[in-house]
């Protein structure tokens, strides 16, 4: 018979696993993706500059 300690140990890790599984997943919320709102750069034009 396991006794109360071993049970409240067993407890504490399933609840802290799901915690780590779960939480992070509803505390991100919605991603967004700011990389797509950027236009293409085109490559710089010569503007006869003394380089």
């Amino acid at each position: 018979m396991a006794s109360k300690f071993q049970n409240r140990l067993v407890g504490t890790i399933v609840l802290v696993a799901l915690g780590v599984i779960i939480l992070p997943g509803l505390l991100d919320g919605q991603k967004k993706h700011y990389q797509d709102e950027f236009a293409a750069i085109p490559p710089g034009a010569k503007t006869g500059g003394s380089r």
